[in-house]
């Protein structure tokens, strides 16, 4: 897995492609993990997000490499999927301490998400008023312990269609992805977001 993984022509993109040329309708528009290292970010290879206020966590890791966080006031990160779109599903980590954050689609009402809470990876899905081209936006509202998310999948929940993550982690090693020692951690967070197929190719 590389940094290939988040732009147009990558593997997860190619997968839904394909499908969709054997009459299995599919798409890929999402975006998960920061990666693992400096040099390889998704704010600086996905040309759909722009992380705004929220910086790379390393070692702060679930699915595909380190957490998007923020511990202050600053701009929104926003994610603007090709495809249309009507919903927004946000995977983050709550732990004791930790604080607020908003998810919003365009200009639409803002959704506040607590994050002080026992430790969990968990989720919560908002709605566009239709199907789309739409913006989704991640807002650092409260807490200087911070707020941390994973990824954001996003679908149209008015046709039925394989969901396809791009969960890439460049320089992982199989030791990496079977980590539990959080519930947010890569293990932990893969049976939780339980997918139900998983294709895992490492070198």
């Amino acid at each position: 897995s590389d940094t290939g993984n988040l732009v147009a022509g990558s593997y997860p993109v190619r997968m839904a492609q394909f499908l969709n040329s054997l009459g299995v309708p599919a798409q890929s528009d999402s975006v998960f993990g920061d990666g693992g290292s400096a040099a390889e970010t998704t704010c600086a290879n996905d040309g759909r997000v722009s992380c705004g206020g929220f910086a790379q966590q390393l070692g702060l890791n679930g699915i595909a490499g380190a957490f998007f966080g923020a511990t202050a006031s600053g701009s929104a990160f926003t994610f603007t999927p090709v495809g249309n779109v009507d919903s927004a599903t946000i995977w983050y980590a709550t732990a004791s301490g930790n604080g607020t954050f908003s998810f919003q689609c365009d200009s639409n009402t803002a959704t506040n998400i607590n994050t002080n809470a026992a430790t969990s990876y968990t989720s919560t899905t908002i709605t566009c008023p239709s199907a789309g081209h739409h913006t989704f936006s991640v807002l650092w509202v409260s807490g200087a312990t911070g707020t941390y998310f994973n990824g954001i999948e996003t679908f149209n929940s008015t046709s039925h269609a394989v969901r396809i993550i791009p969960a890439g982690w460049s320089g992982s090693k199989i030791q990496d992805w079977q980590s539990t020692a959080a519930a947010y951690a890569p293990q932990s967070a893969v049976v939780t977001l339980a997918a139900d197929a998983i294709l895992f190719d490492i070198g």
